[in-house]
């Protein structure tokens, strides 16, 4: 398996890690999470699109060792880690400095 496999769980983890709180991941069989979708309200298409998706990224689909993501973006790339950390603390910023689209998002995304 790739050093980069299960991108999902990466995330999880270190969202989990970095913002301070246990996020729980699922891996649930293609068919599980398609159902999962429908059931959140997205269309077939759209619920069939990612699941599909998820299955191929999960047998390693997106994996490549060539750099070629960063001679396409023309800088390296970053972890995982480092790519929530970085978002996370931007969010942060955005919070304590009173930005309310921020504020309100998050607010909204608590409430889910």
């Amino acid at each position: 398996m790739s050093p980069n496999a299960s991108p999902r769980i990466l995330v999880t983890g270190a969202t989990g890690r970095l913002g301070g709180r246990g996020i729980r991941y699922m891996n649930l069989p293609a068919a599980e999470y398609k159902a999962a979708l429908l059931t959140a309200g997205l269309p077939a298409e759209v619920a069939a699109l990612l699941s599909d998706t998820y299955a191929a990224i999960a047998k390693d689909a997106l994996f490549d060792d060539s750099k070629a993501l960063s001679r396409l973006i023309g800088r390296p790339t970053i972890s995982m880690a480092a790519s929530v950390s970085k978002a996370l603390q931007a969010t942060n910023e955005m919070t304590q400095a009173g930005n309310p689209g921020i504020r309100r998002f998050l607010t909204d995304a608590g409430s889910r």
